[in-house]
Protein backbone atom coordinates (compact mmCIF):
# COMPACT_ATOMS: atom_id res chain seq x y z
CA UNK A 1 0.00 0.00 0.00
CA UNK A 2 2.95 2.11 0.60
CA UNK A 3 4.21 1.69 -2.85
CA UNK A 4 0.47 2.61 -4.00
CA UNK A 5 0.43 5.65 -2.30
CA UNK A 6 3.71 6.80 -3.20
CA UNK A 7 3.16 6.25 -6.79
CA UNK A 8 -0.36 7.48 -7.07
CA UNK A 9 1.22 10.49 -5.33
CA UNK A 10 3.88 11.21 -7.89
CA UNK A 11 0.78 11.17 -10.89
CA UNK A 12 -0.87 13.25 -8.67
CA UNK A 13 2.19 15.76 -8.42
CA UNK A 14 2.86 16.19 -12.43
CA UNK A 15 -0.49 15.69 -13.90
CA UNK A 16 -1.50 18.52 -10.84
CA UNK A 17 1.63 20.98 -12.12
CA UNK A 18 0.69 20.77 -15.81
CA UNK A 19 -2.96 21.69 -15.40
CA UNK A 20 -3.60 25.30 -16.68
CA UNK A 21 -5.11 27.63 -13.70
CA UNK A 22 -8.17 29.86 -15.37
CA UNK A 23 -9.48 32.91 -13.44
CA UNK A 24 -12.35 32.85 -15.56
CA UNK A 25 -14.00 29.81 -13.99
CA UNK A 26 -16.54 28.53 -11.55
CA UNK A 27 -14.45 25.88 -9.03
CA UNK A 28 -16.08 22.52 -7.61
CA UNK A 29 -14.58 19.87 -5.69
CA UNK A 30 -14.60 16.22 -5.35
CA UNK A 31 -13.13 14.95 -2.17
CA UNK A 32 -9.91 12.13 -2.46
CA UNK A 33 -9.70 9.44 -0.09
CA UNK A 34 -9.00 10.33 3.43
CA UNK A 35 -5.56 7.82 3.38
CA UNK A 36 -4.28 10.27 0.43
CA UNK A 37 -5.54 13.68 1.74
CA UNK A 38 -2.46 14.77 2.64
CA UNK A 39 -1.37 14.57 -1.04
CA UNK A 40 -4.08 15.63 -3.00
CA UNK A 41 -6.40 16.92 -0.80
CA UNK A 42 -8.39 18.89 -3.11
CA UNK A 43 -8.82 18.41 -6.91
CA UNK A 44 -10.42 21.54 -8.54
CA UNK A 45 -12.99 20.74 -11.22
CA UNK A 46 -12.99 23.91 -13.38
CA UNK A 47 -15.76 24.21 -15.26
CA UNK A 48 -16.39 27.38 -17.67
CA UNK A 49 -19.22 29.64 -17.23
CA UNK A 50 -21.82 30.16 -19.95
CA UNK A 51 -24.41 32.33 -20.94
CA UNK A 52 -27.52 31.04 -20.14
CA UNK A 53 -30.25 30.42 -23.54
CA UNK A 54 -33.36 32.43 -23.43
CA UNK A 55 -36.12 32.56 -25.76
CA UNK A 56 -37.74 35.58 -26.98
CA UNK A 57 -41.27 36.52 -27.80
CA UNK A 58 -41.62 35.62 -31.75
CA UNK A 59 -43.48 38.80 -33.18
CA UNK A 60 -44.57 38.56 -36.98
CA UNK A 61 -43.67 41.44 -38.55
CA UNK A 62 -45.77 42.44 -42.14
CA UNK A 63 -44.12 44.70 -44.31
CA UNK A 64 -45.65 47.81 -45.53
CA UNK A 65 -46.97 47.26 -49.14
CA UNK A 66 -46.22 43.25 -48.87
CA UNK A 67 -49.44 41.22 -50.76
CA UNK A 68 -50.82 37.78 -48.77
CA UNK A 69 -49.55 35.35 -51.19
CA UNK A 70 -52.86 32.92 -50.17
CA UNK A 71 -56.26 33.16 -48.53
CA UNK A 72 -55.88 33.43 -44.56
CA UNK A 73 -56.37 29.75 -43.46
CA UNK A 74 -60.30 30.38 -42.26
CA UNK A 75 -61.07 31.91 -45.64
CA UNK A 76 -59.89 29.81 -48.34
CA UNK A 77 -62.58 28.58 -50.52
CA UNK A 78 -63.78 25.35 -50.31
CA UNK A 79 -65.78 25.51 -53.57
CA UNK A 80 -62.76 25.95 -55.99
CA UNK A 81 -62.69 23.27 -58.71
CA UNK A 82 -60.12 20.92 -58.40
CA UNK A 83 -58.64 21.58 -61.39
CA UNK A 84 -58.04 25.52 -60.15
CA UNK A 85 -56.55 23.89 -57.12
CA UNK A 86 -54.14 21.86 -59.51
CA UNK A 87 -52.81 25.04 -60.97
CA UNK A 88 -52.07 26.44 -57.96
CA UNK A 89 -50.38 23.41 -56.63
CA UNK A 90 -46.53 24.12 -57.79
CA UNK A 91 -46.59 27.49 -56.24
CA UNK A 92 -48.11 25.72 -53.33
CA UNK A 93 -45.01 23.47 -53.01
CA UNK A 94 -42.38 25.71 -52.89
CA UNK A 95 -40.86 26.90 -49.99
CA UNK A 96 -42.13 30.62 -48.06
CA UNK A 97 -45.69 31.37 -48.18
CA UNK A 98 -48.34 30.54 -45.72
CA UNK A 99 -47.42 27.06 -44.93
CA UNK A 100 -50.89 26.13 -43.09
CA UNK A 101 -53.11 27.91 -46.30
CA UNK A 102 -50.69 25.74 -48.28
CA UNK A 103 -51.38 22.85 -46.49
CA UNK A 104 -54.50 23.42 -46.77
CA UNK A 105 -54.44 23.84 -50.83
CA UNK A 106 -52.95 20.33 -50.81
CA UNK A 107 -55.71 18.62 -48.66
CA UNK A 108 -58.30 20.38 -51.10
CA UNK A 109 -56.72 18.75 -53.91
CA UNK A 110 -55.78 15.28 -52.64
CA UNK A 111 -59.31 15.17 -51.29
CA UNK A 112 -60.85 15.39 -54.65
CA UNK A 113 -58.19 13.58 -56.26
CA UNK A 114 -59.80 11.42 -59.10
CA UNK A 115 -58.87 8.40 -61.96
CA UNK A 116 -58.64 12.14 -64.68
CA UNK A 117 -56.00 14.57 -62.32
CA UNK A 118 -54.01 12.00 -60.39
CA UNK A 119 -51.00 11.67 -63.34
CA UNK A 120 -51.04 15.49 -63.67
CA UNK A 121 -50.99 15.56 -59.80
CA UNK A 122 -48.23 13.31 -59.90
CA UNK A 123 -46.06 14.87 -62.26
CA UNK A 124 -46.18 18.42 -60.01
CA UNK A 125 -44.90 16.37 -56.94
CA UNK A 126 -42.62 14.77 -58.87
CA UNK A 127 -40.71 18.42 -60.21
CA UNK A 128 -41.45 19.91 -56.76
CA UNK A 129 -38.39 21.11 -55.11
CA UNK A 130 -37.63 17.92 -52.00
CA UNK A 131 -37.75 19.24 -48.31
CA UNK A 132 -39.47 17.75 -45.60
CA UNK A 133 -42.65 19.37 -46.08
CA UNK A 134 -43.39 18.13 -49.58
CA UNK A 135 -42.16 14.95 -49.11
CA UNK A 136 -45.10 14.44 -46.26
CA UNK A 137 -47.37 16.08 -48.89
CA UNK A 138 -46.17 13.53 -50.82
CA UNK A 139 -47.03 10.55 -48.67
CA UNK A 140 -50.54 12.07 -48.15
CA UNK A 141 -50.70 12.28 -52.07
CA UNK A 142 -49.34 8.33 -52.25
CA UNK A 143 -52.04 7.23 -49.74
CA UNK A 144 -54.83 8.97 -51.92
CA UNK A 145 -53.59 7.41 -54.89
CA UNK A 146 -53.58 4.30 -53.44
CA UNK A 147 -57.25 4.74 -52.42
CA UNK A 148 -58.44 5.25 -56.31
CA UNK A 149 -55.90 3.56 -58.14
CA UNK A 150 -53.81 0.40 -54.86
CA UNK A 151 -52.03 -1.15 -57.88
CA UNK A 152 -50.71 1.75 -60.08
CA UNK A 153 -49.86 3.57 -56.71
CA UNK A 154 -47.92 0.71 -55.51
CA UNK A 155 -46.37 -0.17 -58.10
CA UNK A 156 -45.56 2.96 -59.37
CA UNK A 157 -43.81 3.45 -55.41
CA UNK A 158 -42.02 -0.05 -55.48
CA UNK A 159 -41.44 -1.44 -58.71
CA UNK A 160 -40.81 1.80 -60.83
CA UNK A 161 -37.22 2.92 -60.51
CA UNK A 162 -37.13 5.96 -62.24
CA UNK A 163 -40.30 6.90 -60.11
CA UNK A 164 -40.03 9.88 -56.75
CA UNK A 165 -38.84 7.89 -53.69
CA UNK A 166 -40.12 9.44 -50.47
CA UNK A 167 -39.47 7.50 -46.91
CA UNK A 168 -42.63 5.39 -46.91
CA UNK A 169 -44.31 6.08 -49.81
CA UNK A 170 -44.87 2.99 -51.03
CA UNK A 171 -46.35 2.55 -47.39
CA UNK A 172 -48.62 5.18 -47.46
CA UNK A 173 -50.03 3.92 -50.92
CA UNK A 174 -50.77 -0.22 -49.77
CA UNK A 175 -52.23 1.36 -46.71
CA UNK A 176 -54.45 3.74 -48.72
CA UNK A 177 -55.51 0.33 -51.37
CA UNK A 178 -55.90 -1.97 -48.46
CA UNK A 179 -58.00 -0.06 -46.27
CA UNK A 180 -60.38 0.10 -49.25
CA UNK A 181 -59.72 -2.99 -51.06
CA UNK A 182 -57.91 -5.49 -49.25
CA UNK A 183 -58.73 -8.66 -51.12
CA UNK A 184 -57.47 -7.18 -54.37
CA UNK A 185 -54.19 -5.91 -52.16
CA UNK A 186 -53.86 -9.25 -50.65
CA UNK A 187 -53.67 -11.08 -53.99
CA UNK A 188 -51.17 -8.35 -55.15
CA UNK A 189 -48.82 -8.94 -52.32
CA UNK A 190 -49.22 -12.70 -52.88
CA UNK A 191 -47.91 -12.46 -56.24
CA UNK A 192 -45.07 -10.59 -55.29
CA UNK A 193 -42.02 -13.57 -54.80
CA UNK A 194 -40.71 -14.25 -51.57
CA UNK A 195 -37.04 -12.92 -52.24
CA UNK A 196 -38.27 -9.86 -53.19
CA UNK A 197 -36.65 -7.56 -50.32
CA UNK A 198 -40.32 -5.78 -50.81
CA UNK A 199 -42.66 -8.27 -49.76
CA UNK A 200 -42.05 -7.71 -46.10
CA UNK A 201 -42.90 -4.04 -46.49
CA UNK A 202 -45.86 -4.62 -48.76
CA UNK A 203 -47.33 -7.31 -45.99
CA UNK A 204 -46.87 -4.92 -43.05
CA UNK A 205 -48.51 -2.07 -44.94
CA UNK A 206 -51.27 -3.89 -46.36
CA UNK A 207 -52.09 -5.28 -42.54
CA UNK A 208 -52.15 -1.55 -41.70
CA UNK A 209 -54.48 -0.88 -43.99
CA UNK A 210 -56.86 -3.57 -43.56
CA UNK A 211 -57.15 -2.85 -39.97
CA UNK A 212 -59.23 0.07 -40.47
CA UNK A 213 -62.25 -1.51 -42.20
CA UNK A 214 -62.14 -4.55 -41.62
CA UNK A 215 -60.30 -5.97 -38.23
CA UNK A 216 -61.66 -9.61 -37.99
CA UNK A 217 -60.52 -9.71 -41.35
CA UNK A 218 -56.76 -8.50 -41.39
CA UNK A 219 -56.62 -10.69 -38.08
CA UNK A 220 -57.83 -14.07 -39.61
CA UNK A 221 -55.24 -12.79 -42.13
CA UNK A 222 -52.17 -12.65 -40.16
CA UNK A 223 -52.80 -16.20 -38.45
CA UNK A 224 -52.54 -17.96 -41.70
CA UNK A 225 -48.79 -16.50 -42.02
CA UNK A 226 -46.41 -19.06 -40.85
CA UNK A 227 -42.99 -17.55 -40.30
CA UNK A 228 -43.00 -16.21 -36.62
CA UNK A 229 -40.75 -13.49 -36.93
CA UNK A 230 -42.50 -11.81 -39.98
CA UNK A 231 -45.69 -12.62 -37.78
CA UNK A 232 -44.46 -11.05 -34.74
CA UNK A 233 -44.23 -7.15 -35.79
CA UNK A 234 -47.87 -7.87 -37.33
CA UNK A 235 -49.30 -9.46 -34.43
CA UNK A 236 -48.10 -6.19 -32.36
CA UNK A 237 -50.59 -3.90 -34.84
CA UNK A 238 -53.40 -6.46 -34.50
CA UNK A 239 -53.32 -5.83 -30.36
CA UNK A 240 -52.91 -2.06 -31.18
CA UNK A 241 -56.03 -2.16 -32.93
CA UNK A 242 -58.29 -4.06 -31.24
CA UNK A 243 -57.67 -2.05 -28.27
CA UNK A 244 -58.10 1.08 -29.52
CA UNK A 245 -61.43 0.02 -31.68
CA UNK A 246 -63.04 -2.24 -29.32
CA UNK A 247 -61.10 -1.53 -25.26
CA UNK A 248 -59.19 -3.40 -23.46
CA UNK A 249 -61.59 -6.02 -22.39
CA UNK A 250 -63.02 -7.16 -25.80
CA UNK A 251 -59.62 -7.38 -26.57
CA UNK A 252 -58.62 -9.66 -23.77
CA UNK A 253 -61.62 -11.48 -24.81
CA UNK A 254 -59.99 -11.64 -28.71
CA UNK A 255 -57.20 -12.79 -27.22
CA UNK A 256 -59.21 -16.07 -25.23
CA UNK A 257 -60.85 -17.05 -28.77
CA UNK A 258 -57.59 -17.43 -30.39
CA UNK A 259 -55.67 -18.70 -27.84
CA UNK A 260 -58.63 -21.70 -27.57
CA UNK A 261 -59.35 -21.69 -31.40
CA UNK A 262 -56.30 -21.70 -33.23
CA UNK A 263 -54.43 -24.12 -34.67
CA UNK A 264 -50.94 -22.47 -34.00
CA UNK A 265 -49.72 -22.11 -30.44
CA UNK A 266 -47.31 -20.04 -31.30
CA UNK A 267 -49.42 -17.21 -32.92
CA UNK A 268 -51.66 -18.04 -29.85
CA UNK A 269 -48.86 -16.98 -27.59
CA UNK A 270 -48.06 -14.15 -29.62
CA UNK A 271 -51.17 -12.88 -29.36
CA UNK A 272 -51.87 -13.55 -25.76
CA UNK A 273 -48.67 -11.65 -24.82
CA UNK A 274 -49.01 -8.94 -26.96
CA UNK A 275 -52.76 -8.14 -26.12
CA UNK A 276 -52.19 -8.66 -22.43
CA UNK A 277 -49.59 -6.58 -22.58
CA UNK A 278 -50.95 -3.33 -24.28
CA UNK A 279 -54.04 -3.98 -22.59
CA UNK A 280 -52.33 -3.68 -19.28
CA UNK A 281 -51.02 0.33 -20.22
CA UNK A 282 -54.68 0.95 -20.88
CA UNK A 283 -56.75 -0.65 -18.22
CA UNK A 284 -54.22 -2.96 -15.74
CA UNK A 285 -56.83 -3.48 -13.60
CA UNK A 286 -59.06 -5.30 -16.20
CA UNK A 287 -55.31 -7.25 -17.51
CA UNK A 288 -55.04 -7.83 -14.00
CA UNK A 289 -58.63 -9.48 -13.92
CA UNK A 290 -57.77 -11.54 -16.90
CA UNK A 291 -54.52 -12.77 -15.90
CA UNK A 292 -56.11 -14.27 -11.87
CA UNK A 293 -58.81 -15.61 -14.37
CA UNK A 294 -56.21 -17.29 -17.11
CA UNK A 295 -53.32 -18.54 -14.46
CA UNK A 296 -53.42 -22.04 -15.80
CA UNK A 297 -52.99 -20.91 -19.34
CA UNK A 298 -49.49 -22.37 -20.94
CA UNK A 299 -49.37 -18.49 -23.34
CA UNK A 300 -49.65 -16.56 -19.88
CA UNK A 301 -45.60 -15.15 -19.71
CA UNK A 302 -43.54 -13.37 -17.21
CA UNK A 303 -43.74 -10.06 -18.84
CA UNK A 304 -47.41 -9.91 -18.62
CA UNK A 305 -47.08 -10.00 -14.95
CA UNK A 306 -44.32 -7.20 -15.22
CA UNK A 307 -46.26 -4.94 -17.10
CA UNK A 308 -50.03 -5.01 -15.29
CA UNK A 309 -47.76 -5.39 -11.71
CA UNK A 310 -45.77 -2.31 -13.49
CA UNK A 311 -49.16 -0.51 -14.26
CA UNK A 312 -50.85 -1.38 -11.08
CA UNK A 313 -48.01 0.45 -9.34
CA UNK A 314 -48.31 3.73 -11.12
CA UNK A 315 -52.26 3.23 -9.86
CA UNK A 316 -52.81 1.82 -6.75
CA UNK A 317 -48.92 0.55 -5.28
CA UNK A 318 -51.14 -1.45 -2.48
CA UNK A 319 -53.44 -3.22 -5.29
CA UNK A 320 -50.28 -4.04 -7.11
CA UNK A 321 -48.27 -5.59 -4.02
CA UNK A 322 -51.20 -7.42 -2.87
CA UNK A 323 -51.50 -8.65 -6.95
CA UNK A 324 -47.57 -10.27 -5.96
CA UNK A 325 -48.39 -11.20 -2.78
CA UNK A 326 -51.13 -13.66 -4.17
CA UNK A 327 -49.06 -14.93 -6.72
CA UNK A 328 -45.26 -15.06 -5.28
CA UNK A 329 -44.92 -18.51 -5.57
CA UNK A 330 -45.98 -18.38 -9.22
CA UNK A 331 -42.61 -19.17 -11.22
CA UNK A 332 -43.89 -16.70 -13.35
CA UNK A 333 -43.20 -14.03 -10.97
CA UNK A 334 -39.56 -13.88 -11.23
CA UNK A 335 -37.14 -11.31 -9.90
CA UNK A 336 -37.84 -8.72 -13.03
CA UNK A 337 -41.38 -8.66 -12.68
CA UNK A 338 -40.59 -7.70 -8.63
CA UNK A 339 -37.98 -5.75 -9.64
CA UNK A 340 -40.25 -3.20 -12.09
CA UNK A 341 -42.86 -2.68 -9.61
CA UNK A 342 -40.20 -2.02 -6.88
CA UNK A 343 -38.84 0.62 -9.10
CA UNK A 344 -41.75 2.24 -9.69
CA UNK A 345 -42.92 2.19 -6.41
CA UNK A 346 -39.85 3.13 -5.05
CA UNK A 347 -40.33 6.34 -6.87
CA UNK A 348 -42.57 7.63 -4.55
CA UNK A 349 -42.79 5.54 -1.36
CA UNK A 350 -39.88 4.07 -0.92
CA UNK A 351 -40.43 3.20 2.46
CA UNK A 352 -43.54 1.03 1.57
CA UNK A 353 -41.54 -0.57 -0.58
CA UNK A 354 -38.86 -1.47 1.93
CA UNK A 355 -41.31 -2.54 4.31
CA UNK A 356 -42.78 -5.00 1.93
CA UNK A 357 -39.56 -6.47 0.61
CA UNK A 358 -38.76 -7.25 3.66
CA UNK A 359 -41.04 -9.66 4.35
CA UNK A 360 -39.63 -11.92 1.48
CA UNK A 361 -35.94 -11.08 2.34
CA UNK A 362 -33.70 -14.09 1.75
CA UNK A 363 -35.98 -15.40 -0.92
CA UNK A 364 -34.33 -16.30 -4.32
CA UNK A 365 -36.61 -13.76 -6.32
CA UNK A 366 -35.22 -10.71 -4.05
CA UNK A 367 -32.06 -10.52 -5.75
CA UNK A 368 -29.37 -8.15 -7.20
CA UNK A 369 -31.91 -6.29 -9.64
CA UNK A 370 -34.60 -5.78 -6.95
CA UNK A 371 -32.13 -3.98 -4.24
CA UNK A 372 -30.72 -1.67 -6.88
CA UNK A 373 -34.15 -0.93 -7.95
CA UNK A 374 -35.18 0.38 -4.15
CA UNK A 375 -31.81 1.44 -3.61
CA UNK A 376 -31.25 3.71 -6.07
CA UNK A 377 -35.05 5.31 -6.01
CA UNK A 378 -34.59 5.69 -2.46
CA UNK A 379 -30.82 7.73 -2.52
CA UNK A 380 -32.65 9.66 -4.82
CA UNK A 381 -34.90 11.63 -2.08
CA UNK A 382 -33.22 10.02 0.97
CA UNK A 383 -29.48 8.42 0.60
CA UNK A 384 -29.40 8.50 3.79
CA UNK A 385 -32.60 6.31 4.41
CA UNK A 386 -31.44 4.14 1.76
CA UNK A 387 -27.89 3.27 3.15
CA UNK A 388 -29.37 2.55 6.42
CA UNK A 389 -31.67 -0.17 4.69
CA UNK A 390 -28.98 -1.34 2.66
CA UNK A 391 -27.23 -2.25 6.30
CA UNK A 392 -29.47 -4.32 7.34
CA UNK A 393 -29.48 -6.52 4.79
CA UNK A 394 -28.19 -9.79 5.80
CA UNK A 395 -26.79 -11.05 2.17
CA UNK A 396 -23.56 -9.64 1.38
CA UNK A 397 -23.58 -9.93 -1.87
CA UNK A 398 -26.87 -7.94 -2.10
CA UNK A 399 -25.35 -5.49 0.93
CA UNK A 400 -22.36 -4.89 -1.98
CA UNK A 401 -25.08 -4.13 -4.65
CA UNK A 402 -27.27 -1.97 -3.10
CA UNK A 403 -24.64 0.21 -1.46
CA UNK A 404 -23.14 0.43 -4.97
CA UNK A 405 -26.60 1.87 -6.60
CA UNK A 406 -27.53 3.98 -3.57
CA UNK A 407 -23.72 5.68 -3.72
CA UNK A 408 -24.29 5.80 -7.97
CA UNK A 409 -27.44 7.87 -7.60
CA UNK A 410 -26.04 10.14 -4.36
CA UNK A 411 -23.39 10.84 -6.91
CA UNK A 412 -25.22 12.22 -9.12
CA UNK A 413 -26.59 14.80 -6.95
CA UNK A 414 -23.61 15.54 -4.55
CA UNK A 415 -20.25 13.93 -5.28
CA UNK A 416 -18.83 16.11 -2.33
CA UNK A 417 -21.22 14.62 0.36
CA UNK A 418 -20.79 11.29 -0.99
CA UNK A 419 -16.92 11.87 -0.72
CA UNK A 420 -17.27 12.84 2.65
CA UNK A 421 -19.34 9.43 3.48
CA UNK A 422 -17.38 7.24 2.52
CA UNK A 423 -14.27 9.02 4.06
CA UNK A 424 -16.06 8.39 7.23
CA UNK A 425 -16.20 4.84 6.77
CA UNK A 426 -12.98 3.90 8.40
CA UNK A 427 -13.59 0.30 8.62
CA UNK A 428 -14.74 -0.20 4.74
CA UNK A 429 -13.74 -3.88 3.83
CA UNK A 430 -14.35 -4.96 0.61
CA UNK A 431 -18.08 -4.76 0.71
CA UNK A 432 -17.74 -0.69 -0.03
CA UNK A 433 -15.39 -2.00 -3.31
CA UNK A 434 -18.25 -1.64 -5.53
CA UNK A 435 -19.79 1.65 -4.20
CA UNK A 436 -15.97 3.49 -4.41
CA UNK A 437 -15.38 2.21 -8.17
CA UNK A 438 -19.28 3.68 -8.81
CA UNK A 439 -18.14 6.64 -7.05
CA UNK A 440 -14.64 6.84 -8.59
CA UNK A 441 -16.07 6.38 -12.49
CA UNK A 442 -18.69 8.91 -11.91
CA UNK A 443 -16.39 11.84 -10.76
CA UNK A 444 -13.57 10.47 -13.24
CA UNK A 445 -14.52 12.64 -15.98
CA UNK A 446 -14.05 15.89 -14.63
CA UNK A 447 -11.64 14.96 -11.32
CA UNK A 448 -9.21 12.06 -12.69
CA UNK A 449 -6.76 12.28 -10.00
CA UNK A 450 -8.99 12.44 -7.21
CA UNK A 451 -10.84 9.44 -8.33
CA UNK A 452 -7.46 7.14 -9.31
CA UNK A 453 -6.84 8.13 -5.62
CA UNK A 454 -10.19 6.65 -4.69
CA UNK A 455 -9.56 3.77 -7.05
CA UNK A 456 -6.36 2.52 -4.54
CA UNK A 457 -9.27 2.30 -2.24
CA UNK A 458 -10.68 -0.73 -3.54
CA UNK A 459 -9.21 -3.86 -1.90
CA UNK A 460 -10.06 -6.16 -4.83
CA UNK A 461 -7.28 -6.62 -7.47
CA UNK A 462 -9.53 -6.20 -11.11
CA UNK A 463 -12.15 -4.17 -9.56
CA UNK A 464 -8.94 -1.83 -8.52
CA UNK A 465 -7.39 -2.27 -11.89
CA UNK A 466 -10.33 -1.63 -13.89
CA UNK A 467 -10.74 1.32 -11.94
CA UNK A 468 -7.55 2.64 -12.35
CA UNK A 469 -7.79 1.89 -16.21
CA UNK A 470 -11.11 4.38 -15.95
CA UNK A 471 -9.69 7.03 -13.64
CA UNK A 472 -6.27 6.76 -16.05
CA UNK A 473 -7.38 7.11 -19.49
CA UNK A 474 -9.75 10.36 -18.18
CA UNK A 475 -6.38 11.69 -17.50
CA UNK A 476 -4.88 10.76 -20.71
CA UNK A 477 -7.38 12.98 -22.37
CA UNK A 478 -5.82 15.80 -20.41
CA UNK A 479 -2.27 14.92 -20.59
CA UNK A 480 -1.36 12.40 -22.55
CA UNK A 481 2.74 12.87 -21.81
CA UNK A 482 2.10 13.18 -17.70
CA UNK A 483 0.47 10.11 -18.05
CA UNK A 484 3.03 8.15 -20.11
CA UNK A 485 5.91 9.07 -18.16
CA UNK A 486 3.97 7.67 -14.93
CA UNK A 487 3.08 4.54 -16.52
CA UNK A 488 5.93 2.81 -16.50
CA UNK A 489 6.49 2.76 -13.00
CA UNK A 490 2.87 2.02 -11.75
CA UNK A 491 2.55 -1.25 -11.15
CA UNK A 492 0.02 -1.99 -13.59
CA UNK A 493 -0.51 -5.12 -16.24
CA UNK A 494 1.01 -4.19 -19.94
CA UNK A 495 -2.77 -4.77 -21.08
CA UNK A 496 -4.09 -1.94 -18.28
CA UNK A 497 -1.17 0.58 -19.53
CA UNK A 498 -2.03 -0.06 -23.05
CA UNK A 499 -6.09 0.46 -22.15
CA UNK A 500 -5.02 3.76 -20.32
CA UNK A 501 -3.44 4.94 -23.85
CA UNK A 502 -6.13 4.21 -25.87
CA UNK A 503 -9.27 5.62 -24.07
CA UNK A 504 -13.13 5.63 -26.06
CA UNK A 505 -14.50 8.34 -27.42
CA UNK A 506 -16.06 9.24 -24.41
CA UNK A 507 -18.23 6.34 -24.08
CA UNK A 508 -19.02 5.50 -20.76
CA UNK A 509 -20.89 2.89 -21.20
CA UNK A 510 -18.44 0.63 -21.83
CA UNK A 511 -15.38 -0.45 -19.19
CA UNK A 512 -11.73 -1.19 -20.76
CA UNK A 513 -13.00 -4.77 -21.24
CA UNK A 514 -15.45 -4.13 -23.60
CA UNK A 515 -18.30 -4.46 -21.31
CA UNK A 516 -21.43 -2.48 -20.91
Amino acid sequence: MVFIALWVLSLVLVFMMTRDADSGVERDHAMVPAEVAGSAAQVDRQVPLGTPRTVEKIVVVEREGAETEVPAFGEFDRDIAPDDILQQLPGALRAGGNVMANNLLVAELLANLTPENVHTTLSVFENAERNALNDHNFRMFMYAWGEIDGQAATEYAFFNDEGKKVHYGGTSAMIGWSSQDPQAAKAFVEGVEDGNRSKGYLVDALVRGWVKNDLAGASDYVGTIENVDSRRKLVEHLAHEHIRQQGPRSALNWADSVAVGHEDPKYAYQVVNEVAFYAARKDPMAARDWVERNLDSEYLSPRIFEEVADEMTEIDPGAAAAFLDRHFEDKRVNGKVIAEMTEEWARTDPAATAAWLDQYMGHEKINHEVVHELASGWADSDPDAAIAWVAELENKDLQRKGLASAVDQWARQDTAAVGEWLNQQTQRGDLYDPAIEVYANRIAREAPVAALSWAQQIQNDDRRERTTVRAGQAMFREDPEAVNAWLPGSGLSERAQKAIQQPPRQDHRRDWHGRR
